[in-house]
């Protein structure tokens, strides 16, 4: 019986390999055994093996080091297409629920799966949208807008890779990208063979023949360009420079991976802020860590693609990571509901409903993370939700004034006209200082700083809900950032703050006027204050601006 099983387990792996050649579009097994055609080459059998298939009893339990195209699957040693995520070849492990990732500008983005699909995909005769949650054919249906120069365009409308131009096969289905060779070949980019093909230049002296008459590995290129490329020590082959460092051993000599990195990045890449790579822009904020430190998924990004782990900032997963049922972060904290940001209640692993944080990318289409459906943001043209004002993060209306700090810059919560009974959310918006000038009785904080009175100092309000205790024995910087108690009163009715139209009004006036002046002023008042900021700020607005929002605050006051 345990024999069947284990006959049945291979039967049911090769048939999924099998399938999963046939999405990927592999047109040829070449010659040889290239990890950027998505192979590995096991260290003691020498058998070459599909990236994405080294895992369980393959390869001896090798470890592989995923590319920046590629997604490490949690739990076990293996290495995905981004296109594969949330598909039944991807890292599902048998639960229910769908990695999603933003897609990055040189990738497809599913209509309804979300799916990120490499440009070559769309168009090519196979649904590689559909999913195992959702039904989507999106990539079939719809043309890609234009073709790149680093693509041809196929007259059917599907853009292929110019490297795919001669080679023999198919692709554009009516044969017109076999009928002859590119006209040029980008030096800067490619190799030309002498039948007119034309090669990426990290094929070039790589051990493979590509060319048809083997001319990419009888010759060498002249050099190396200096701000794209590295040259390997053994070879003098010239591979991407966003190779270097990056865990994957490209060259012979690994010697890609043991140098010190001390080259100065250009404008088209990132610099990781711990100094190890320089990554291509299209990387930057694509929900991978391709730094090892996350700044290219969080510092580098406007928006936060990456969350940090509390216990351990080192640490950093995927938001859809976040409230998924598995333990990610130490101690099993991976779920940021006291972070600031969009929350609602979502079914984890089919078993439960838990308040979780949805990233805030995801508000921006017709696809719902929510029970409650409250993230279809835009809906019917029209914005439902609510706005942060320093930093224009999107929040749920029902999350205004409930007692949970949900804005990085407290707006949610210490902008509310309501009498609170939160006892310690207003001793927290009563130690901030929102005007330089005005803050003797807090220690001389600086504007946008947090008093702490126990420490006696002054605390930037990036350490207010991080998970953190940096007010000891009060804990005013951590309290007020979960759920309010049961004996505290959350407001549900949010008419107060939805009539006051507080981010429309704060942010035209934000963009002429200092933020802090403007919270010292509205703070806690409806009108009043209002005014007499307007008339401080007289010398830097017009007479005009100024009767216009007197005129918006005539129509809050009897809204």
């Amino acid at each position: 019986m345990c024999c069947l099983f284990k006959f049945l387990q291979c039967l049911l792996l090769y048939y999924n390999v099998a399938i999963l050649v046939n999405s990927l579009n592999i047109r040829r097994l070449r010659p040889g055994c290239r990890i950027e055609d998505g192979y590995h080459r096991c260290s003691l059998t020498g058998q070459c093996q599909k990236r994405d298939g080294v895992f369980d009893d393959r390869c001896e339990k090798e470890r592989v080091n995923c590319t920046d195209d590629e997604f490490t699957c949690r739990g076990i040693n293996r290495c995905i297409p981004r296109m594969l995520l949330g598909t039944k070849n991807g890292c599902l492990l048998g639960k229910k629920g769908v990695i999603t990732l933003p897609c990055r500008p040189d990738e497809f983005t599913c209509r309804y799966s979300r799916l990120c699909l490499p440009r070559w995909a769309v168009m090519d005769g196979n649904v590689n949208c559909k999913t195992a949650e959702v039904d989507d054919d999106s990539d079939e249906m719809a043309f890609l807008h234009s073709c790149s120069d680093s693509e041809f365009n196929c007259t059917n409308g599907r853009c292929i890779p110019r490297e795919w131009v001669f080679d023999k096969n198919d692709d554009c289905k009516n044969g017109e990208d076999e009928i002859q060779p590119s006209r040029y070949c980008n030096n800067a980019e490619e190799f030309r063979c002498d039948n007119g093909q034309c090669l990426k230049r990290y094929r070039v002296n790589d051990g493979h023949p590509d060319c048809e008459n083997g001319a990419d590995e009888r010759k060498q290129l002249a050099e190396c360009i200096t701000t794209t490329e590295f040259r390997c020590n053994d070879s003098g082959r010239c591979i991407p420079r966003n190779w270097v460092g990056d865990g994957v051993k490209n060259c012979k000599d690994s010697s890609d991976e043991v140098i010190f990195w001390n080259q100065t990045c250009s404008t088209k890449e990132f610099s990781c802020h711990n100094g190890r790579r320089c990554i291509l822009s299209k990387y930057l904020c694509d929900g991978m860590d391709h730094c090892g430190d996350c700044s290219d998924e969080i510092e580098g990004c406007k928006e936060a693609r990456m969350v940090r782990c509390p216990l351990d900032l080192s640490i950093c997963i995927p938001q859809s990571y976040a409230c998924d049922g598995f333990q990610d972060c130490p101690k099993g904290i991976d779920n940021p509901q006291y972070m600031p940001g969009f929350k609602c209640k979502k079914t984890v692993l089919a078993t439960e409903e838990e308040m979780c944080n949805i990233p805030q990318w995801t508000l921006h289409d017709n696809h719902t993370m929510c029970e409650d459906k409250s993230d279809l943001c835009f809906k019917n043209n029209s914005f439902n939700c609510a706005r942060c004002v320093s930093d224009n993060k999107i929040i749920a209306k029902r999350q205004m004034c409930d007692g949970v700090i949900d804005c990085t810059d407290l707006s949610d919560e210490c902008l509310c006209n309501s009498k609170r009974n939160n006892v310690e959310l207003m001793k927290l918006c009563n130690s901030i200082c929102y005007h330089s000038n005005k803050c003797g009785d807090l220690n001389n904080c600086r504007a946008g700083e947090l008093y702490c009175d126990t420490s006696k100092k002054c605390l930037s309000l990036s350490k207010v809900c991080d998970g953190v205790v940096d007010c000891p024995i009060s804990a005013i910087d951590e309290k007020p950032c979960i759920q309010p108690d049961k004996d505290v009163v959350a407001i549900r009715n949010t008419t107060d703050f939805d009539c006051w139209k507080v981010s429309d009004i704060i942010l035209e006036i934000a963009q002429t006027t200092n933020l802090m002046e403007l919270f010292n002023n509205i703070y806690s008042t409806r009108g009043k204050k209002y005014v007499n900021f307007l008339k401080f700020q007289k010398r830097k607005l017009s007479d005009i601006q100024i009767q216009g929002f007197i005129r918006k605050i005539i129509l809050m006051a009897h809204c």
